[in-house]
């Protein structure tokens, strides 16, 4: 099991690094940039010195090294290199120092805020991956009963509507689910707060709060069902059908025909299988919850990484449209790697070799 992991981590690594690049490359090509004179309405020596300060004046595979390994990294580099196209620029630069890289754990600076993007991402991230994992909960809460109920009663009324309610959850996006909400619960019925994020707890490991009170958890309910309702439609739909193939199997007779009670039967021998499909789907549904949060959290008001991601987007903020993506990119192979661990707990014949 650990070598597989081991393994697993390190295939990661070079995959992570190229989407990294991708998305670097891609923001670059795009016309116009962060200190573009006709957009911002810089003065050229400002923004010649602003390019200057954060590289932007550099060649893309040197600028890209300064992300990754840091500034000393890439002098050093161009020091033995003198020859590689732009290691002028970088041998020449005077605003050496600005990055450390990726590798000590430097995000870099963002063009627009000009704070740190650790900074940014430490005060948002935790906001989004709470809302994210209260989504998840809401979607496993809602759609595994439904998927299961809904096989068991096949063909009833309890199976169409739940079919109903899975197909509607799937067909209302959150940007309209969300308003529907909010004009529903605190604008009619005035239950919930219409948006905002309450009186923050005090975190445990910067993510996890160590206590929660009745404020937040009324400020949460509202974008994480919103965030888990389609994901809870896709839960049930896979259960349904995964749990239809399995009680049809030999071994569920045969447990049957042992006298084994139907609770039995279905929890401990067929729902346990059934989930394997399930849990496919589920490492990249919540890498994609617990980042994708975007659309919700403008919504919502709710203070996450949607709202630095969104702005970075208009303002060509590099620094931190490459640090979101690689952050959900880590997400995903996290999510991923659980997943075939959990392999190995929902079916036994699974060998990690």
């Amino acid at each position: 099991m650990f070598a597989y992991i081991l393994r697993r981590i390190i295939w990661s690594i070079p995959v992570v690094l190229l989407l990294t690049f991708t998305v670097f490359a891609l923001m670059r090509a795009i016309p116009g940039g962060p200190f573009d004179l006709n957009e911002k309405g810089i003065p050229a020596a400002v923004r010649e010195n602003a390019m200057r300060r954060y590289h932007l004046d550099w060649s893309l595979g040197l600028q890209f090294s300064s992300y990754v390994l840091g500034d000393d990294v890439t002098t050093m580099m161009c020091s033995g290199l003198s020859f590689f196209p732009g290691c002028d620029l970088v041998l020449s630069s005077s605003t050496k120092g600005v990055s450390l890289g990726l590798i000590r754990g430097d995000l870099g600076i963002s063009f627009k805020t000009r704070r740190t993007v650790n900074d940014l991402i430490a005060e948002s991230f935790p906001v989004s991956f709470q809302l994210g994992i209260m989504a998840i909960a809401i979607a496993l809460a809602l759609g595994i009963p439904a998927g299961t109920v809904a096989a068991l009663r096949q063909n009833s009324w309890v199976d169409y509507t739940s079919s109903f309610f899975a197909i509607l959850g799937l067909s209302i996006p959150g940007i309209v689910l969300g308003p529907l909400l909010i004009w529903i619960f605190p604008l009619t019925l005035g239950i919930f707060p219409v948006a905002g994020w309450g009186s923050s707890p005090p975190f445990f490991l910067g993510i996890f709060p160590r206590s929660i009170g009745p404020e937040f958890w009324s400020y949460m309910i509202l974008p994480a069902f919103t965030l888990g309702t389609s994901v809870s439609a896709v839960i049930a739909r896979l259960t349904r059908a995964s749990l239809l193939q399995v009680i049809r199997e030999d071994y569920i007779r045969t447990a049957r025909s042992k006298g084994l009670s139907e609770q039995v039967v279905v929890v401990r021998h067929a729902l346990k299988n059934s989930l394997i499909p399930v849990i496919t789907v589920l490492g990249p549904l919540v890498a994609g919850v617990v980042t994708g949060t975007l659309v919700v959290e403008q919504i919502f008001g709710v203070p996450g990484m949607g709202k630095h991601f969104i702005a970075s987007i208009g303002n060509r903020d590099y620094t931190v449209i490459t640090s979101v993506t690689l952050i959900y990119a880590v997400l995903l192979v996290i999510a991923n790697l659980s997943v075939d661990i959990m392999y190995g707990w929902l079916d036994p014949r699974i060998r990690y070799s």
